[in-house]
């Protein structure tokens, strides 16, 4: 039977080594790193990192978020909770729990990765259930929904934005979907349009120049195709039709409160004519 000891210790950030096989997280978000950052600039305490020591390997279990935003304010050390006398499959099992319990909430992706992974390793759907917190009766359609084949028969998560492509056979070599960490490409363009609202961006960073100046060209040639003019153009089209049909509505609506007022006008005027009749 494997004991637990834990203890604290301070580490290089280099030393903090990100396992896939270990961190439940598929990315981690920038714009939450950079939040932890600004916060803890000002003074705000978090929670140490947690490790996993694996032979002299200090594997991460819980804590990305904390280790990039140390690293935005340039620090080299981190204080870290070491978990010891675990192997990979149960420090696996132990970033689920710590990493569904607090911080950046863990991605409808994350949980499908994990639950397929959990199933995997061999482990019941009771159990899969309460370490994911999925309601039981409702797994499996979770997992469907997110879920394609590959030309060879090979199961592969699709990511939010690629949610349309579920239940299709698709090939999968068309297209890149590691890099996305939204709900969908509205909310992917809402993060950038944030970024750079904000300033949120490392302006000496070169890579992320280089990034921005593709990103540009990309976004040039994109508004200048002719399929985008196209499809602007009937944008505006329907929403002029939809606007003139508003103002036609519109108009409708004062043309009948105006014949309303004035019918009951009359119909005021005669009553009041046939009272005075009566007198």
């Amino acid at each position: 039977m494997t004991t637990t000891r834990l203890k604290r210790k301070i580490l290089k950030l280099e030393q903090i080594i990100f396992d896939r096989d270990i961190y439940p997280r598929q990315n981690y978000w920038w714009n939450t790193a950079y939040v932890y950052s600004q916060a803890m600039k000002s003074g705000a305490i978090f929670p140490p990192i947690t490790v996993g020591l694996v032979g002299h390997k200090y594997l991460l279990v819980d804590g990305k978020h904390r280790q990039e935003a140390l690293k935005l304010l340039k620090e080299t050390h981190a204080t870290c909770e070491i978990i010891t006398g675990k192997n990979k499959q149960q420090l696996y099992i132990e970033a689920i729990r710590r990493n569904i319990a607090h911080g950046q909430v863990l991605t409808p992706y994350d949980k499908v990765r994990i639950i397929k992974r959990l199933e995997d390793m061999k482990i019941d759907t009771v159990t899969i259930s309460k370490i994911v917190q999925v309601p039981m009766d409702k797994i499996t359609q979770f997992v469907a929904r997110r879920i394609t084949l590959t030309p060879l028969g090979q199961t592969q998560i699709l990511k939010a934005p690629l949610m349309h492509l579920s239940a299709e056979q698709i090939p999968m070599d068309d297209f890149e979907q590691d890099t996305l960490a939204s709900r969908s490409e509205i909310s992917l363009l809402n993060q950038m349009i944030q970024i750079f609202s904000n300033k949120q961006f490392p302006k000496q960073d070169r890579n992320f120049l280089y990034k921005v100046k593709e990103l540009y060209a990309l976004l040039d040639d994109f508004l200048k195709s002719k399929e985008t003019k196209n499809s602007w153009f009937k944008i505006q089209e329907a929403e002029r039709l939809s606007s003139d049909k508003k103002k036609q509505k519109e108009q409708q609506r004062k043309k009948k409160l105006s014949y309303d007022k004035k019918r009951k006008k009359r119909d005021t005027g005669k009553i009041l004519k046939k009272k005075k009749g009566k007198r």
